[in-house]
């Protein structure tokens, strides 16, 4: 559906006559703006009356033609109608004003016969290309936020036991993050919690870190030796090349107080015992994805007062301009300040002492390990 307003009733025959001439059958003409005005609806909130493209004449009496040029685009049914102005002549400031509210293009009077078809076509091509990409935007976005709640809907939920009470914050940078992590009670005393970082964000990195994240069940009570683990998830992840990740694996033992862990390339845990310093579980090996050859340590631990480990990506660590050491030092301190929070609050106020509560650059997760210590464990009953 073409739509031309036009005062002139010689403009009017020109310009229908043109138009029925190159084709366009649909073809509405309005004689001013007020006629224009209610027959687009512009003013119904309900209207559906719809315009493929909208021709103006510049010499329209009454309200100006620019102020019927801003209406037609203020209505979000035209947005993306193209607006041609029609003229004898117009100087570059009266052109800027009408582009700037939204006219697409500018068709001098003189020329119409030759030039109003070719220009009619050229502004329907833009919007029908301006809505196919609008359209694929749209369906990305609609893709992207399903993939975000898949994400989502496979993180471990908290664990809450006399032994060991976990719980964790996600806050992806881009919608989609490459950080994920997972826990799971192995067996009556023993819990595995493993994060993973895959380098980089958004969609890349979600998709890898999904792949891996339908492993990490079958893998963790399967194989229950941190070292293993790392080998099994390089083994994977060396297929994803040249991607790489971090991760850091943890068996916790309730009955025994100890706790095993193999770190690759990722920033230490931290564990804070009692009223006594913050101790690391540092790394024992490369990242992953980098060698076929992994060598990995594990590495062992006990505890013999409450504590609580915190687990976390690099996002949480790093501020600008600083040293990530700087950021390790803050969770430490965080650790020590917050000791008698329960996990939610103290991942709360941590968020907010890192200043993490918003939007960051980098994906950031979080995890809080409260362990209650029980009665002493007897060897001798082995």
């Amino acid at each position: 559906m073409v739509v031309f307003v036009a005062a002139a009733p010689s403009l009017r025959s020109q310009v229908e006559r043109c138009l029925v001439k190159a084709g366009f059958d649909e073809v509405h003409c309005a004689e001013s703006t007020a006629e224009a005005i209610h027959w687009l609806q512009i003013d119904d909130l309900f209207g559906s009356q719809a315009a493929d493209i909208v021709l103006l004449d510049e010499q329209l009496p009454g309200a100006p033609c620019l102020d019927l040029c801003r209406r037609i685009k203020a209505t979000d049914r035209f947005l993306d109608t193209p607006i041609i102005i029609m003229g004898a002549g117009m100087n570059p400031d009266g052109l800027a004003a009408f582009f700037e509210v939204g006219a697409e293009d500018y068709a001098p009077v003189a020329k119409l016969d030759a030039d109003l078809p070719f220009r009619v076509r050229t502004s329907l091509l833009r919007a029908e290309r301006t809505q196919l990409r609008r359209a694929g935007l749209r369906k990305r976005a609609e893709e992207l936020a399903l993939a975000r709640r898949l994400q989502r809907s496979v993180l471990a939920p908290p664990i809450t036991s006399p032994s060991l009470a976990v719980e964790a914050a996600f806050i992806p940078s881009d919608g989609l993050s490459g950080d994920m992590y997972y826990w799971c009670q192995i067996d009556e005393d023993r819990y595995g919690i493993l994060l993973i970082d895959v380098m980089g964000h958004g969609l890349a990195a979600s998709l890898v870190s999904m792949a891996l994240r339908s492993l990490m069940h079958g893998l963790i009570t399967r194989v229950t030796d941190p070292a293993e683990v790392m080998r099994e998830l390089n083994g994977h992840m060396i297929l994803f090349q040249p991607n790489y990740l971090t991760a850091l694996y943890v068996v916790i033992d309730t009955r025994r107080q100890t706790m095993e862990w193999a770190n690759a390339g990722h920033p230490p845990g931290l564990l804070h015992e009692g009223p006594g310093p913050v101790g690391m579980l540092e790394r024992t090996s490369v990242p992953l994805g980098l060698t076929a050859d992994l060598k990995v340590e594990k590495r062992t631990r006990s505890y013999s007062q409450p504590a609580r480990l915190l687990l976390y990506t690099d996002g949480l660590a790093e501020d600008p301009g600083q040293s990530v050491k700087v950021g390790i030092e803050h969770l430490k301190s965080c650790l020590q300040l917050y000791q008698k929070q329960d996990n939610g609050a103290f991942i709360a106020v941590t968020l907010l002492e890192r200043r993490k509560i918003l939007a960051a650059p980098d994906d950031i997760c979080l995890i809080a390990v409260t362990l209650p210590v029980t009665e002493p464990f007897d060897f001798s009953s082995l």
